[in-house]
């Protein structure tokens, strides 16, 4: 319990020094804590997807990073596996060689209408080239992720 407590505390304290702020629901949050970086073409992202709150039993399966053009093409998608009550946190580092529009986490499980995933839309004002924004609904994503 404490573990959680002090995670969302540092999830909350790092979107507020990163200029973002998530306002979220009763359920649970899942973000991306670590670094996004853009060099000519290339886009790199390296860190942890993180899921706090009062993460249930059973644990969010096959999610996945999907990274799309501004028309909804794919250019990749990256498997993290499950994050659950035990294991609230997962590695990710990706590097691709084309710079998205939209970071989308996805999974048949988030979509549960309590359950906030931020997800990153391209916005080259802000410092990591990326605005983050949230939605408990599938269908209120920017893009219609792969199924």
């Amino acid at each position: 319990m404490i573990r959680r407590t002090v995670l969302s505390c540092a999830v909350s304290i790092s979107a507020v020094f990163s200029g973002c702020f998530i306002e979220t629901g009763p359920g649970d949050l899942i973000v991306f804590d670590g670094s996004m970086e853009i060099q000519d073409e290339t886009f790199s992202m390296s860190g942890e997807v993180v899921v706090t709150g009062d993460v249930e039993e059973d644990p969010y399966q096959n999610i996945s990073v999907e990274y799309y053009t501004s028309a909804g093409q794919l250019l990749h998608k990256e498997s993290i596996g499950s994050l659950s009550q035990d294991d609230s946190r997962e590695s990710i580092a990706v590097e691709i060689d084309q710079v998205p529009e939209y970071i989308i986490f996805d999974s048949p499980d988030i979509w549960d209408g309590d359950t906030s995933v931020v997800y990153y839309v391209r916005d080259e004002q802000s410092a990591s080239g990326y605005r983050a924004e949230d939605t408990t609904k599938r269908d209120k994503l920017p893009i219609t992720p792969d199924q």
